[in-house]
């Protein structure tokens, strides 16, 4: 039987996962506010160097990709470590495919989310993001 502290580790875990889920699925779905509610007010995301900060800044930001017809941002490997009294740091693997109307090509890249988290009124959210690429690449259509 789970104590009670280890089965509130495993529903932040889940919870942490979600929030992962959710972030994805909002950019594809161009869901600005579902965006900024997955931040907390003061978040700051760098973005290859690039720094916004706070949930209108990220979104002003991500929203470039409404240019683009399609994307899919598939979420791998997931960690989530350091634990801790409502925070907790994460790393998630996406590879992201975005489909180019006019150049009629494929942008295939993957990257690592390096998070810092913190729990308000019951709501996991992001307060700080190191968005780390790693590969990518332009396959013509």
């Amino acid at each position: 039987m789970l104590a009670g502290r280890e089965l509130k580790m495993l529903s932040d875990r889940a919870a942490i996962h979600d929030l992962m889920v959710r972030y994805h699925q909002a950019v594809d779905r161009r869901d600005w506010g579902g965006i900024a509610r997955c931040s907390n007010s003061d978040a700051v995301v760098e973005y290859g160097g690039l720094v916004k900060n706070g949930p209108a800044e990220i979104v002003g930001y991500i929203q470039s990709i409404d240019q683009w017809p399609v994307s899919y941002h598939f979420k791998g490997n997931h960690l989530v470590t350091d634990l801790v009294d409502g925070t907790a740091s994460a790393e998630t693997y996406t590879v992201p495919l975005i489909r180019f109307g006019e150049e009629a090509a494929d942008l295939v890249t993957s990257f690592g989310d390096v998070d810092k988290l913190m729990c308000q009124d019951g709501d996991w959210r992001t307060w700080s993001r190191v968005m780390v690429r790693t590969w990518i690449r332009c396959d013509p259509i």
